[in-house]
């Protein structure tokens, strides 16, 4: 009370209006301070009558009920901006501070890397002090005489259960179960249990500094209820088993377990101690609990209900200090008119969010609706409009709720009805809807039947042409019980992500052809090693952030040019590959150089473009993969037994019998050499440019073993590499124009064609090299 005291003496002492209104504060301060000995009289008789039944919250002498006056006394006069620094003015709002010495109780490691309570206050922490006693007997009186009760309990420490001990120096009240069993006897409004974490359960398997971040593992268990609390929800008076199957009912429910979940991660990771409160009238519950959520109060008046829960540690009969929570069912309201602000707050929440918000009926009638939802529905709730379109009997209103998912969504409904309805389990997609699914027009309203068959056989773009441009929408639907009767209704909200999916949309588009052009560069073998390493990054990404598919999943399946980067070992060594007896071609153009310096730039590419397209259909024609193009030379390879290759060949033919399904180096030689005399008939019909002549070429073909990658980190392109290729690239250099020019091993891979001995070459660093010239 002295804490009140010194609270309300600092907040009237301040204000804009002090100096031109002295004689009236100096009455208000007189006021206040016989009121605040008034109370303290009437506190001090109260303590001395004992635990009888705790006074009705809007009883005179309860010491909510006086801040509530104290508050009161107080509305009266103008906020201003040094308002802000008024004690009252926080009061109004049921802003309180913290009892001394209570801060959050974070963990964290210290330089010899074991984890520590970060708490301060001092060693009075684990005391019940006057100030602490008062403090929570403000929110709730019957806590506040069971923490007086106690103020002579010490905590021992070889008393304290594994998670009591981490909270000894949190500031949190430390009770015994009799006091509070005393403090909360008899059948006054305030319902009351006692839920404590299962120690071994909780425990089990885990160091000490560990389990509290294990929070998620605990379970709880009730280990008192007041007459009240069992009462109020049909229990036999004592039975802690039922009342222990009853709490797990109670947890089955989405919204009591969000909430449970929620104070238990703000207790644990986030080391907020305070008591916690929240409201409800009707909720989202088992059959078997509806009756606990009483609608009406005796006086016909909807019944808004406070719980509250307020962490303690708690001296059980066996002697044992176990950590645990209070929850307190029709608690007291902090401040004067708290019911009715937080009602109204809610209530403008719902219209100024920037999402829109529906009720439905099951049948789904529109019930209520927010702005957002308006722009997009029409003001065609029951809240809204006078009237409501029905159906064509004129029997119910037309099923709105089930016309959004008409057309190309018509399969999801069944799926959220399911999920909603039968599971009682959120659902959420996304969905492309057009006008007529938020708007239909008023000659469809009347008969769905014809709408939804007309629907069902356009497509989208018809449906665009007929109806207007679509839009996409994040949907979310759950169920809940209507507190107006108890009813169901059924809870929509949706979020227009239009320019967001139209940018996903073309940024997809946008890395298929980036993988278009990659695959025709890159061989698809390698395509494949680099989708599955991108996917499982993504898939790591994911899993790390404990979030949702930000992409479609098709996306993964994409690359772009930063996925062919060799910038890591990893990479290179997954990409590289050996090959056996493949055939290597190099050719060029015979008087490049004559033919560049003596032409434009824009004749000599479109030389070089149409002599190259007509060499990338052969390849495709002879199945032989094609490597690169450096200026005028052009260099391909069979063999390689690529995935794409193979694919190809099988299309063509498939290998010869004698080829057993395995590398055939006869075939793949014999092959080149007919792509080969494809390329010289091809160059009769390409001019070179400038020059009244065609094009002629320059062939060189040999036989080996070779190694593949992808090299490079700015480019990044597919190289073989090995001696195979320095030596074909010799057979072309010392080659002759219009010719095929052919190293022995070739020859003797291809000996049922005529080749004619050249008498030998020079080939730098391999020396004099017989070589053979194709007939």
């Amino acid at each position: 009370m002295e804490t009140l005291r010194r609270a309300f003496q600092r907040g009237i002492g301040k204000g804009p209006s002090r100096k031109e209104h002295d004689d009236t504060q100096d009455q208000e301060v007189a006021f206040l301070r016989a009121r605040v000995r008034e109370l303290e009289t009437k506190l001090a008789e109260n303590d001395r009558g004992g635990g009888g039944d705790e006074p009705s919250i809007m009883a005179e002498d309860t010491m909510a009920r006086s801040l509530r006056n104290l508050n009161a006394s107080m509305e009266s006069s103008v906020i201003s901006s040094e308002d802000y620094e008024d004690a009252s003015y926080y009061a109004r709002k049921g802003i309180f501070v913290k009892p001394g010495g209570q801060r959050r109780c974070r963990w964290r490691k210290t330089k010899g890397g074991k984890k520590e309570l970060c708490a301060g206050g001092g060693a009075r922490v684990r005391e019940n002090t006057e100030e602490k006693v008062d403090a929570y007997a403000l929110a709730s009186p019957r806590l506040g005489r069971a923490m007086a009760l106690c103020r002579s309990l010490t905590l021992d420490e070889g008393s304290l259960g594994p998670i009591a001990s981490r909270f000894k120096d949190s500031g949190i009240p430390h009770v015994t179960l009799d006091a509070v069993s005393r403090s909360y006897a008899g059948t006054a409004p305030t319902s009351a249990f006692i839920l404590v974490q299962d120690e071994q359960s909780s425990a089990r398997g885990l160091e000490k500094e560990d389990l509290v971040s294990n929070w998620e593992s605990f379970t709880s268990r009730v280990v008192y209820g007041n007459d009240a609390c069992y009462d109020m929800w049909r229990l036999k008076r004592g039975d802690l088993k039922g009342h222990n199957e009853f709490w797990k009912t109670l947890l089955s429910v989405h919204h009591i377990k969000k909430v449970y979940k929620a104070l238990q991660q703000t207790l644990f990771e986030h080391g907020d101690v305070t008591p916690k409160r929240f409201m409800y009238h009707f909720v989202d519950a088992p059959k078997e609990v509806w009756h606990m959520y009483q609608l009406m109060d005796l006086k016909g008046k909807i019944s808004i209900r406070i719980v509250q829960i307020t962490p303690v540690l708690l001296r059980c009969s066996d002697g044992v200090t176990r950590f645990g929570y209070i929850r307190e069912e029709n608690a007291p309201v902090k401040y004067k008119g708290e019911v009715e602000h937080v009602m109204a707050r809610t209530y403008s929440c719902w219209k100024y969010t920037g999402n829109a918000l529906a009720l439905f009926s099951p049948c789904g009638a529109m019930m209520l609706e927010n702005p957002e939802a308006s722009a997009l529905f029409g003001m065609d709730s029951a809240e809204n409009s006078v009237y409501v379109d029905f159906d064509k009997k004129g029997v119910k209103p037309v099923d709105r709720l089930k016309l959004l998912f008409a057309g190309a969504n018509e399969d999801l409904y069944d799926e959220m009805w399911e999920s909603v309805m039968e599971k009682g389990e959120p659902w959420v997609t996304k969905m492309r809807l057009w006008p007529h699914n938020l708007r239909p027009e008023a000659a469809m309203v009347g008969d769905s039947s014809v709408s939804s068959s007309m629907w069902s056989s356009t497509s989208s773009r018809e449906e665009e042409a007929m109806f207007g441009k679509a839009r996409w929408f994040y949907v979310s639907v759950n169920k809940f019980n209507d507190p107006a009767d108890g009813s169901v209704l059924m809870f929509l909200e949706m979020k227009d992500i239009t320019e967001i999916e139209e940018a996903k949309i073309k940024y997809v588009e946008q890395r298929k052809q980036e993988h278009a052009l990659l695959s025709s560069i890159i061989p698809e073998h390698i395509i494949q090693v680099l989708v599955e390493e991108n996917r499982e990054m993504q898939n790591s990404a994911r899993s790390s952030s404990k979030s949702s598919k930000s992409m479609s999943s098709s996306s993964g399946e994409l690359l772009d040019l930063s996925a062919m980067r060799m910038d890591t070992e990893n990479r290179v060594r997954a990409v590289a590959e050996s090959h056996e007896k493949v055939t290597v071609f190099f050719a060029d153009i015979v008087g490049f150089t004559r033919i560049s310096s003596n032409a434009s730039p824009g004749d000599v590419m479109f030389m070089l473009n149409s002599l190259f397209t007509l060499l990338d259909d052969l390849c495709e024609t002879h199945g032989v993969y094609k490597v690169e193009t450096i200026g005028d030379a052009y260099m391909c390879v069979a063999g390689l037994q690529l995935k794409s290759e193979l694919r190809r060949l099988s299309e063509l033919g498939g290998m010869p019998a004698e080829c057993g399904g395995m590398a055939c180096p006869k075939w793949h030689a014999s092959r080149m050499v007919a792509f080969s005399r494809g390329v010289l008939e091809s160059c009769a019909g390409v001019q070179a440019a400038g020059e009244d002549k065609n094009v002629t070429m320059r062939i060189g073909l040999h036989s080996g073993d070779v190694m593949s990658g992808v090299v490079g980190r700015k480019m990044p392109r597919f190289c073989l590499f090995g001696d195979t290729v320095n030596v074909a690239s010799r057979m072309e250099s010392t080659g002759r124009s219009g010719r095929v020019h052919a190293s022995p091993a070739t020859a003797a891979l291809t000996d049922q064609l005529e080749w004619e001995p050249t008498g030998g070459v020079e080939v730098k660093g391999k020396g004099a090299m017989e070589t053979f010239l194709l007939r």
